[in-house]
């Protein structure tokens, strides 16, 4: 079986490279090339186009104010408003609550040192 597998293989190879002789190959033109019509490098560089193209620059963005009526962006104001200065909150009661967590931490483990010293 193996025997025939292989002769099969070797018989279908030599067709397909026989058959792969006989095929001519014909180069791919480039379509800027073709004799149908104009070049399209031709039709860009064209001076009437050239001249049409100069007419249509976009003009250069003007200064515009944006407005959002919903929130008054982009309203001028003659005087800036003055922010509340309100008290500054200290962090005082956020260090003494860590302090006290941890002492208890040191606390919780000189006790379990001391009781599995033997001591207590």
């Amino acid at each position: 079986m193996f025997k025939d597998t292989k002769e099969e293989l070797d018989r279908l190879q030599q067709e397909l490279l026989q058959e792969q002789a006989t095929q001519v190959f014909t180069p791919v033109q480039d379509p800027r090339e073709t004799s149908h019509g104009p070049n399209v490098d031709d039709i860009l560089n064209d001076p009437e186009l050239q001249a049409l193209m100069e007419d249509t620059v976009a003009a250069p963005p003007q200064n515009v104010t944006y407005r959002n009526f919903a929130n008054d962006y982009g309203e001028e104001r003659a005087e800036p408003e003055e922010v509340p200065q309100g008290k500054e909150k200290g962090n005082r009661g956020l260090i003494i609550a860590n302090c006290l967590l941890a002492g208890g931490i040191v606390l919780v483990v000189l006790w379990w040192v001391l009781r599995l010293s033997g001591i207590l």
